[in-house]
């Protein structure tokens, strides 16, 4: 299990164990260029040892004494070559290779491949009862558990607190809260599928119905997002309800492998980096919440710590959404309603047919193609699509044939209905009531004109397509 591992650096027994990989077999050099995708060329002196498995290059060498040491993958992962740990190997090869300890299989171009030559006067024999001993030693000892009014502080610290690269921290806070809210087999043990499972049905809303970025990245995406993009594309359905259960069951695997995977495969670290909060200038674990389990693919809760979330799920649920709410801001300028998108997944349109019983009082024709309507197939569409403004207000709603309606969908119309748009406003501002009240709620100072122009230009930039009408 991970968090049983050491999680500091044994500084002083990375020689022996370095010492004591290079002593067991390794790889021939064809071995290592099956692995590597490439050809590693050596020197002269060094073909005849070629085609034995002496060979070690520095990465696997480094997973070798890291594993030989019992170290967390957080220390040492593929992610982390600029790490202590990986600095600490290079240090200690390079003492190595001066005392002739090693040799390159390439000295000029020093392709990270060595043998060992003649062992250098380190110590490995009492190499695995150091390992345990400083296992022991640096295991936490057992605390009493914290009280809610600390656990309700760590909670807040680690929404709170702590750099964000994007929002899984958010996501997982409220999967774990969804999990306790419910009833479950697995008691304690969250399965790392449950949280998939969720993630996917947060993103998804975010994603495929409003566009919300989730990161600052410009041109990456976090695995979540990029799985139900690759999945399900731009043709989704209105509801989650609604999708092909292949489908999900294809986009759930994805985000399994890609943000609950080991860290060693170069996967997310959202579980084991859940519980660190900033505490000066440096992050420190606060391991009160949960353990968990790579191999098992499980988060296990606390038995207190399931009791805190359940019985304060409703005010940590309006945390959680409020801090997600506020670092989407950051990075989704703009945006409207974030705070209903993010928490009414569901959300449902609300009736329009008082909107379309005034609008046949002052015009026949469809807004689009100008055709007269047809009792029967009148649609009220929302210009401004309703998945980027959640809103149904007057000033946006216009009259629609139902082909016109149909073909526009959930995209922009081009910008020439945009500035019709604003003349019916203007036209009707007076004579509709309704019309009139939205467009003053819309005016926050600088004219409801202005803010209409900035909706349908911010829209586009979010994504949303431009579709020819009519």
């Amino acid at each position: 299990m991970a968090p049983s591992m050491p999680n500091k650096i044994p500084y002083d027994l990375i020689p022996a164990a370095l010492i004591s990989v290079l002593s067991q077999n390794g790889s021939t050099i064809q071995e290592l260029e099956n692995k590597g995708g490439r050809k590693y060329n050596g020197d002269a002196s060094q073909q005849e040892y070629k085609d034995r498995p002496v060979w070690h290059k520095k990465k696997y060498l480094d997973e070798a004494v890291a594993i030989r040491l019992k170290l967390h993958p957080s220390i040492w992962g593929p992610k982390r070559t600029t790490s202590d740990f990986h600095i600490a190997t290079s240090q200690i090869i390079s003492k190595l290779r001066n005392g002739g300890n090693i040799a390159d299989w390439n000295s000029s171009r020093r392709l990270g491949i060595w043998r060992l030559v003649k062992i250098p006067d380190i110590k490995t024999k009492n190499l695995d009862m150091s390992i345990a001993q400083r296992a022991t030693q640096t295991a936490e000892p057992p605390a009493m558990p914290p009280s809610e009014e600390k656990m309700k502080q760590i909670f807040v610290s680690i929404l709170t607190k702590g750099r964000k690269d994007n929002t899984y921290k958010f996501a997982l806070a409220r999967a774990i809260l969804d999990y306790c809210n419910g009833s479950h087999e697995s008691g304690y043990d969250i399965p790392y599928q449950y949280l998939s499972k969720k993630f996917l049905e947060y993103y998804w809303h975010q994603e495929c119905k409003f566009r919300i970025k989730q990161d600052f990245h410009a041109n990456a995406d976090p695995m979540a997002i990029q799985a139900i993009r690759k999945v399900f594309g731009d043709d989704v359905p209105g509801s989650f309800d609604l999708l092909d259960p292949a489908d999900i069951r294809d986009a759930e695997k994805k985000i399994l492998s890609g943000v609950f995977g080991h860290a060693r495969n170069k996967t997310s670290l959202v579980v084991p980096k859940f519980q660190k909060i900033m505490e000066g200038n440096r992050a420190v674990e606060k391991r009160v919440f949960y353990t968990y389990d790579d191999d098992a693919k499980i988060v296990r809760l606390r038995p207190e710590a399931f009791e805190f979330f359940r019985n304060n799920y409703r005010i940590l649920s309006m945390a959680v959404l409020s801090e997600w709410a506020k670092f989407l801001e950051r990075v989704n300028e703009s945006l409207p309603r974030l705070v209903a998108k993010i928490e009414q997944d569901n959300k449902m349109r609300g009736s329009l047919t008082d909107i379309r019983r005034t609008y046949l009082k002052h015009t026949g024709h469809c807004f689009y193609c100008q055709n007269r309507l047809e009792r029967g197939y009148i649609h009220v569409d929302h210009l401004i699509p309703w998945s980027y403004l959640f809103d149904d207000s007057a000033w946006n709603l216009v009259l629609a044939c139902r082909g016109c309606n149909l073909r526009k969908s959930g995209s922009l119309p081009q910008e020439e209905f945009r500035k019709t748009l604003i003349q019916r406003n203007t036209q009707y501002y007076d004579s509709i009531g309704i019309l009139r009240t939205s467009l003053d709620r819309l005016n926050i100072g600088r004219g409801w004109e202005s803010e209409i122009k900035n909706h349908y230009k911010n829209c586009m930039e979010y994504g949303f397509g431009i579709r020819k009408m009519p």
